[in-house]
């Protein structure tokens, strides 16, 4: 291994706290990792795409609607909420080797195939097993794939360099075929990665949102309190399919998540943005759409090119997938008539930000729970995130990418709203066997329970921080990984352990502060949180047993009553 890219793993490791590994393994992560970020913008864990000890296979990544899917539930959420089905499927598989060899490339591609032909009883290993089951539900509701069948991605990578040798290059144009003889798929690609293309990934990961476009056509806004720069005009589509494309040509997620409402997919609104980009009138879309709102937390101009860096598309999701979807792989001559409303605004204010978001986005309907990023209690949970110094530092992301280019932080005490949300049901709501869906949805199940502005913040962290120590625990090796499914069933035991059966509201109640000063003790201190979990394993292992097999167990209401059994006192 190079020296450059020994030292970007070494910095990958310390970032994502898995110094327990051998450096083959670290390898395998940190490629899974780079691979999969270039295709999926959001957090996700290592653990979830890792498939282990496999033959052939050293990751899958299920991306569903654009998001990354661990479970069944997750899919049939996204379908309910979506109305349609979207998948991706990542295969990786890398060598610490500084050469690439036909036999390794063949066996990749062979596993792949097999993936998908053959049932998933019959694959060797349980990771790649449960990954396949996701394949098969996925494929059970192939009349959901209204826009497109899957597309499915191999990725290659070693240490050495890439030369294209016939054999190689012959090697992966066959495995291409062959998947795509399938008929499974809309596009089948294979992509072999050298030392130099694993770093330029990996290096990307570190990036916040960039990118430079001519914005000719313009009108400077005279001097707003609060604002540092704001334009309002049109960009050609050309310019604008830069601001919302990554290098690999998809489509910039991450960008879309201070829009409140996710894509709704091909519904009616939606098809005729797309049904207006094909026709004969599209040089009317200016007249016709409200366009788009981006905010910058700089922008800088010189002339007529602009440099943005730190970007979101704040209103203007279902425009931007529109345009996606119809304009992609154009020629800028193919869509020379086309020009898209811009208003673009540089400001760092967090409140005045929300006032835009809010504003922009008030035209139609908008779902409670759509707005959990913004409401008053979400920013008091990030101030307090910040009391805690030492070993218990997280980091709450209220704002998708807020940390991305900032040194020191480990990737693992980052904690999303989604993870936010599923802790916080687990512990203190004693709803384990709900956060195997999306998160979306049980965000909407429990809306009237979680985030109210009266609310104590001190729960929600301590979740957060419980959730951390645990994964920690499974990162590190020191606990097995068939107990990784119930660790949001730990999180409510370790609660019942430390503060007793009864539930107690989430308010500023001495009850509650108690409760919670219980388990930050407890869990401020790493051993000590180690052997509050071993205690839960055995509680598990009281129910559960590993021959039994039956790991969609933590997904049912009945095994939390069952846990919560053990607490109750006989009657």
């Amino acid at each position: 291994m190079d020296r450059i890219t020994e030292g970007l793993l070494k910095e990958f490791v310390q970032n994502q706290q898995i110094q327990a590994l051998d450096e083959s393994t670290a390898f395998e992560y940190f490629c899974n990792y780079a691979i999969v970020s270039a295709n999926y913008q959001e957090h996700f864990s290592l653990e979830d795409i890792s498939v282990g000890a496999a033959p052939g296979i050293d990751g899958i990544a299920i991306i569903v609607n654009g998001n990354l899917v661990t479970s069944v539930e997750e899919i049939d959420d996204l379908i309910e909420i979506n109305g349609y089905l979207d998948s991706v499927f990542i295969f990786i598989q890398s060598k610490t080797s500084s050469s690439f060899d036909s036999g390794d490339l063949g066996n990749f591609a062979f596993e792949v195939r097999k993936f998908f032909s053959v049932d998933p009883n019959e694959l060797r290993n349980d990771r790649i097993r449960e990954k396949a089951e996701l394949k098969e539900h996925i494929f059970k509701n192939s009349t959901w794939m209204i826009k497109a069948n899957p597309i499915c991605k191999l990725y290659y990578a070693t240490t050495g360099i890439w030369t294209s040798q016939d054999d190689h290059v012959s090697r992966i144009e066959a495995t291409e075929r062959d998947l795509s003889d399938l008929n499974y798929f809309s596009n089948v690609t294979f992509e072999a990665l050298g030392a130099k293309e694993i770093r330029q990934y990996y290096q990307a990961t570190k990036n916040d949102a960039k990118a430079e476009i001519t914005f000719r056509d313009r009108l400077t806004l005279p001097d707003i309190s609060g604002v540092d720069q704001s334009y309002i005009g049109i960009l050609p589509a050309s310019e604008y399919l830069k601001l919302i494309t990554d290098e690999q040509g998809s489509i910039r997620r991450s960008l879309f998540y201070d829009n409140v409402r996710d894509y709704q997919g091909e519904n009616r609104v939606n098809q005729e943005i797309e049904d207006t980009l094909r026709s004969q009138i599209a040089g009317r879309f200016p007249i016709l759409n409200n366009g788009v709102t981006i905010i910058a937390s700089s922008i800088r101009p010189t002339g007529n090119r602009f440099a943005l860096q730190g970007y979101q598309i704040v209103n203007g999701c279902q425009t931007s997938h529109a345009i996606y979807n119809v304009l992609h792989g154009k020629s800028a001559s193919e869509v020379s008539e086309i020009y898209i409303p811009i208003k673009l605004v540089s400001l760092t204010d967090e409140e005045l930000i929300t006032q835009v978001i809010k504003s922009t986005n008030s035209q139609t309907a908008i779902k409670p729970e759509q707005m959990t990023a913004l409401k008053p209690f979400a920013k008091d949970l990030e101030s307090f995130y910040t009391t805690f110094e030492g070993d218990n530092r997280l980091y709450y992301e209220r704002r998708s990418g807020q940390y991305l280019g900032q040194t020191g932080i480990e990737k693992p005490r980052i904690i999303t709203i989604s993870t936010q949300i599923k802790a916080i049901a687990s512990m203190f709501l004693d709803l384990p066997h709900l956060a195997w869906g999306h998160s979306g949805k049980l965000a909407t199940q429990v809306e009237a329970k979680i985030y109210q502005s009266n609310h104590s913040p001190t729960p929600y962290f301590v979740s957060s921080l419980c959730y951390y120590r645990l994964e920690h625990l499974f990162k590190s090796r020191e606990f097995d990984a068939q107990y990784r499914r119930f660790r949001f069933v730990m999180l409510m035991i370790v609660r019942y352990q430390l503060c007793g059966a009864e539930l107690v509201p989430l308010d500023r109640s001495k009850k509650l502060e108690s409760s919670c000063k219980s388990l930050l003790n407890a869990f401020s201190d790493a051993q000590l949180a180690k052997e509050e979990f071993e205690k839960a394993i055995s509680i598990i292992n009281g129910i559960w047993s590993p021959e039994t097999d039956d790991k969609d167990i933590v997904k049912n209401s009945f095994f939390t009553e069952r846990i919560k059994t053990k607490f109750k006192p006989r009657e």
